[in-house]
């Protein structure tokens, strides 16, 4: 253990100039992680996420998989769904995708997009709660109630078929853009209601 420790921890520095290679850094992370040396897999793991180019998704889930890096699993599933979101199964995960997940990585990645196709669906039918502006309040329940019911009709109108769509669905991280791009002045919501409704999607994290 002396000399691992003699030959590795020297180079645990945060402030070097340029980025290690690529095999450099996941030999480092091999050894630091089987000999359970903390330091040097932080290490690793802080410049294996500053790579140019950087890892591929389907790499950073085996990765995520074998040394435990929980904080790369949702994004790299992310990042695979984005490629493929115009598919409703997995087929179009290549074959070199899944021998550089693994089994485990694939699961989680069927595991997540259930989980997103979840989200759309009980986004599509149920929106979220309209928040209402100062303006909308000062005409009491009658203005919000009816504010409410216009963003409703208006949800139910063009979200459906945008977040279920077999071909091209709406990704979340487009909901907003897309909620500032509908026309909610002719169904008489203000304005200063929807962006307030919208920075609430936006803050709670639906995208």
């Amino acid at each position: 253990m002396q000399s691992i420790n003699s030959v590795l921890i020297p180079s645990f520095s945060p402030w070097l100039i340029c980025t290690p290679p690529k095999e450099y850094l996941l030999g480092v992370i091999e050894v630091c992680y089987r000999f359970e040396m903390d330091q040097g897999v932080q290490w690793a793991i802080h410049y294996l996420e500053r790579l140019m180019p950087p890892l591929s998704a389907s790499q950073c889930l085996f990765l995520s998989a074998r040394y435990q890096i929980e904080h790369w699993v949702r994004p790299a599933v992310r990042d695979l769904i984005e490629r493929h979101k115009g598919a409703r199964k997995l087929h179009l995960i290549s074959d070199g995708n899944l021998d550089q997940m693994g089994a485990g990585a694939y699961a989680a990645v069927v595991k997540e997009v259930e989980r997103v196709q979840e989200e759309h669906i009980t986004l599509a039918f149920w929106p979220p709660e309209m928040q209402h502006s100062v303006v909308c309040r000062r005409g009491g329940d009658k203005a919000t109630m009816k504010c409410s019911e216009k963003w409703c009709l208006i949800w139910d109108s063009k979200l459906p078929k945008s977040l279920l769509s077999f071909h091209r669905p709406l990704s979340l991280a487009s909901l907003p853009e897309f909620l500032h791009s509908l026309d909610f002045d002719s169904e008489k919501v203000l304005k200063s209601c929807r962006d307030l409704t919208i920075s609430r999607i936006e803050s709670i994290g639906i995208s």
